[in-house]
């Protein structure tokens, strides 16, 4: 049987290969969305890597998606050959095609950030209706287009996590990850330079997420809210700082943001300093990890991926904004899971 995956982040990349360290396995076949930086050692884990264009999530793309399998995927897919699939989505219409057309014995989804803890529901997806007419219509043409239909229920399906609690949604064998396994997937990555941004000791730590991006919140909503979360970081400190770090996530608009933090800066009368984006907030909590500093967030899995490789020590703080909340419907829900993983809430 041959092992193919799907990948389409740089933190499903780290999680496959934790789940191929703890079940000693080699990936066959990776599919990798282009402009993602591979791992260092990704020969330890997989013989073929195979790009795929990044595709907009539209019914409009329903077309690109097919012709991108076709160009990409089905030459390495074949109905006489055994599959097993891994991937972090059984909705996206390149696996689905991979599924329909394959001899797919069972499914390894692997998570994909604190999303695959919430129940999304029918019609709750990150986009609400809408999401859930573009997942329908790209799975009608998914089924029309490829000649078969695969029920889910035919197949033997697994969900791994970092914690319990992942897709709850989903009636599947769940599986954890080892910690440790996927600390030496990060530590592995890491690569001997001397350009990497040096922080000091005790500094505190904002993570953003892209929420303009996504659609979540306007411009002025996430000024309020960022301004907001700067004062609740600086109150809840017994002593006075005069200054934050900020790393921005990778879909950020990295020239937006700094406009924004400087805004924030001024008006606050407190300095915010941001950190390049050529590391990942992983290998940057892990490098770091003897110095005494704290991170917070609105939300971003961060939190419980620093929390999952370097341990209790590290504080980790999940801010509330009564804003979001209202906006974005499942964010109490997050709440909920934060806390019950461990971490802090302010």
């Amino acid at each position: 049987m041959k092992n193919i995956a799907f990948v389409s982040t740089e933190y499903q990349q780290n999680v496959l290969f934790a789940i191929c360290l703890q079940e000693n396995l080699t990936i066959d076949i990776l599919f990798l969305r282009k402009n993602i930086i591979i791992h260092t050692n990704v020969q330890e884990f997989v013989d073929k890597v195979v790009y795929y264009e990044d595709v907009t999530f539209s019914w409009k793309s329903v077309l690109n998606y097919y012709r991108e399998y076709c160009k990409t995927v089905s030459h390495y897919i074949h109905r006489e050959n055994n599959y097993r699939i891994f991937t972090w989505s059984i909705e996206n219409p390149l696996v689905r095609y991979a599924i329909n057309i394959s001899r797919c014995k069972d499914v390894n989804l692997f998570e994909d950030g604190s999303g695959s803890y919430i129940k999304w529901g029918l019609y709750n997806k990150n986009l609400g209706f809408k999401t859930f007419l573009v997942s329908s219509f790209i799975f009608l043409f998914t089924n029309t287009v490829s000649g078969s239909y695969r029920p889910l229920k035919d197949l033997w399906i697994s969900g791994w996590s970092l914690y319990k609690g992942c897709y709850p949604d989903l009636r599947i064998h769940k599986r954890l990850i080892n910690h440790q396994y996927f600390q030496q997937v990060i530590k592995s990555s890491l690569k001997k330079e001397d350009n990497y941004f040096e922080i000091e000791n005790k500094a505190k730590v904002f993570i953003n997420s892209p929420y303009i991006e996504f659609g979540i919140l306007s411009e002025i909503e996430y000024e309020i809210v960022l301004k907001d979360v700067v004062e609740m970081i600086v109150s809840s400190i017994d002593t006075r700082i005069d200054k934050v770090f900020w790393k921005i996530h990778p879909r950020t608009n990295f020239e937006k943001e700094k406009k924004r933090v400087q805004l924030i800066a001024d008006k606050m009368d407190i300095k915010i300093t941001l950190i390049p984006t050529n590391e990942s907030i992983e290998s940057f909590a892990l490098r770091n990890q003897k110095k005494d500093i704290s991170y917070y967030s609105l939300g971003s899995s961060s939190l419980y991926v620093i929390k999952a490789l370097v341990g209790e020590k590290t504080s980790v703080s999940m801010v509330e904004s009564d804003i979001l909340s209202r906006k974005f419907r499942l964010q109490k829900e997050l709440v909920d899971v934060y806390r019950s993983i461990g971490i802090r809430i302010i």
